[in-house]
């Protein structure tokens, strides 16, 4: 099976399963910390990362981070604000699935949100 495909259905499950998987709210902060700290994926969290390509972009992240050794940050890529570069008008995204091994992050392919 393609890793991609294979991402895809885990993040879906994880998603339907959230109520029994997904880390309490009064531990998230800790679980970003703790993932922040352990990722290990330069394209998106290396010292060097440039996702906004030269300001073209507002990037935001939202993490959905579950117990059972998951965590998946969604990637959504908003034009600047009017004005500021024409011919960008939509908004897109994707989210990576990372897993724990050891104490690292690691990311498996990325799969598409929303948009382009």
């Amino acid at each position: 099976m393609d890793d991609k495909i294979a991402a895809g259905i885990i993040s879906r499950q994880l998603q339907a399963h959230a109520e029994h998987y997904q880390t309490a709210k009064e531990d998230m902060a800790d679980a970003k910390k703790r993932f922040l700290a352990g990722v290990r994926d330069p394209d998106h969290f290396g010292r060097n990362t440039a996702l906004t390509e030269k300001g073209k972009w507002r990037i935001s992240i939202h993490y959905q981070f579950f117990t059972n050794g998951f965590v998946i940050a969604a990637f959504t890529f908003s034009p600047q604000p009017r004005g500021h570069l024409r011919g960008y008008s939509h908004s897109h995204g994707y989210s990576v699935l990372y897993r724990k091994q050891g104490d690292a992050w690691i990311p498996m392919p990325k799969t598409p949100v929303h948009g382009g």
